[in-house]
């Protein structure tokens, strides 16, 4: 038996709009959809000026 144990970061959003700035109104080819999408860059080493892609898209129903 293996236990795997680790921790989950929560980022919540402070409101103020900032996370409409990354919010996919639309996408060429893509049907209208009814949930929201979001994209953008997440810093990860400022320095060296790397940086993680995400594409979030809300759930349409819970798992």
């Amino acid at each position: 038996m293996v236990l795997l144990r680790g921790s989950t970061n929560v980022v919540e959003a402070k409101g103020g709009g900032e996370e409409e700035k990354d919010r996919i109104l639309e996408l060429p080819g893509q049907p209208k959809v009814l949930f929201k999408q979001f994209s953008g860059y997440v810093t990860v080493n400022h320095e060296a000026g790397r940086a993680l892609f995400y594409w979030l898209t809300e759930a349409q129903q819970n798992p």
